[in-house]
C-alpha cells in the first residue's frame, strides 16, 4: 500500500508543526502520537488525501516545494550517475 499524500500541503505542514511543538519528537520524525494527531486533525480540519501527487488541484499545490523536491530528485539521478560510472565512492 503507498504512502497516501495530503492534498493540501500547506495545511498538512502547518499541522506537523503544531505537532511537533506538542508531542515529544525523535529528531525530524515524529512519535507515533503525534503523528497520529495530524492525521485525525488534518481530516477534522477537511482535509483529504489523494493517490498521487498529479491529482492534487493546482490552487493547492507548493509550487517552491514541488521545484525544490524536483531538483533535489534531479542531484541524486546524477550522483547516481556518476557512482555507476565510478567517479564517486
Amino acid at each position: 500500500m503507498a504512502k497516501p499524500i495530503p492534498q493540501n500541503q500547506k495545511l498538512w505542514d502547518l499541522l506537523i508543526g503544531q505537532a511537533k511543538a506538542k508531542f515529544p519528537s525523535h529528531s525530524d520524525n515524529l512519535s507515533f502520537p503525534g503523528a497520529k494527531w495530524v492525521s485525525a486533525e488534518y481530516t477534522r480540519q477537511g482535509g483529504q488525501y489523494v493517490d498521487s501527487k498529479n491529482d492534487i488541484p493546482a490552487n493547492l499545490r507548493d509550487l517552491q516545494k514541488d521545484a525544490e523536491d524536483a531538483k533535489k530528485r534531479k542531484l541524486a539521478e546524477a550522483k547516481r550517475k556518476n557512482k555507476q560510472r565510478g567517479f564517486i565512492n
